[in-house]
């Protein structure tokens, strides 16, 4: 199971949002164009907007009400380095044309 809340390495705290509601999914579209499919008579829906080897992408906001994309890795001991330097390297590559920007990143205690 995945944090709900984390503070990254910023100080900036965010909300991990493991079930989106219909009213949260129209708020992500209006910000971002994402669109979070939902089934047909449902008002709320368990969005992973990605996996990968590492972990998943969640939705997730700051105090700020702002949505952002979360990764939450979940690398083994021997991943971990690894995983810290391609967060690293993609902070820095951010700022590059036809990158998706990494805004800040930092580990959790419990995961």
């Amino acid at each position: 199971k995945y944090p709900t809340q984390f503070t990254a390495d910023s100080g900036v705290a965010y909300e991990i949002l493991p079930t989106i509601s219909l009213e949260v999914a129209q708020k992500v579209q209006a910000q971002t164009g994402l669109i979070i499919p939902f089934a047909s008579g449902k008002d709320q829906v368990d969005y992973i907007g990605g996996r990968g080897h590492f972990g998943e992408l969640r939705v997730g906001k700051d105090k700020a009400g702002k949505y952002y994309g979360i990764k939450i890795l979940q690398p083994n001991q021997e991943e971990l380095e690894e995983a810290r330097q391609e967060a690293k390297l993609q902070l820095k590559l951010s700022k590059l044309p036809h990158l998706m920007p990494l805004v800040d990143m930092g580990e959790c205690e419990d995961h």
